[in-house]
């Protein structure tokens, strides 16, 4: 009966956000933390795993198995340490804490950047009302012969911003 009402999803409804809402970067640093210790603990295994299946090959940088296993760790954590590094980097950019969990923050940012965006627009429209009857004004001038052809084109261009 009601399997064909679907649920709300709100991140399918959102068409257009202006800050990452990815749940990596809204976490707080222990759920990352985790995330990159799995991670890293799943890749690392499997390394062990790829270099010990044949015991009589050699390790494949080197031959010496402390140093490609320094070499294996650092190639793991290179894009964990980096992905850190841009979740730092955009929070600092946004003013948000590094450490804790930002959802609140990132919808009130997204409310207030809508708001401005609305605001702008109908300052715009307002502005676009203006400049039309300044400039009826001065064709209504240039129609009763108080001013030239030239003024009007002029302050026409003077009101459009295209001097």
């Amino acid at each position: 009966m009601y399997s064909n009402i679907k649920k709300f999803n709100p991140r399918l409804h959102h068409n257009f956000t202006y800050y990452n809402h990815h749940w990596l970067f809204i976490a707080n640093f222990f759920i990352r933390s985790l995330v990159y210790l799995f991670t890293f603990g799943f890749f690392f295994i499997v390394a062990i795993i790829a270099l010990t299946i044949d015991p009589k090959s050699n390790p494949p940088f080197t031959g010496n198995g402390d140093i490609d296993g320094i070499i294996i760790i650092c190639i793991i954590i290179a894009p964990l340490l980096l992905l850190e590094w841009r979740i730092r980097a955009n929070r600092r950019k946004l003013d948000l804490p590094i450490y804790k969990d930002i959802s609140e923050e990132l919808l009130q940012l997204e409310v207030i950047k809508k708001a401005e965006l609305k605001n702008n627009a109908s300052v715009n429209f307002k502005n676009n009302i203006t400049i039309k009857k300044d400039i009826n004004y001065y064709f209504e001038l240039k129609e009763k012969g108080a001013i030239t052809q030239e003024e009007y084109e002029e302050k026409k261009k003077e009101l459009l911003n295209l001097k």
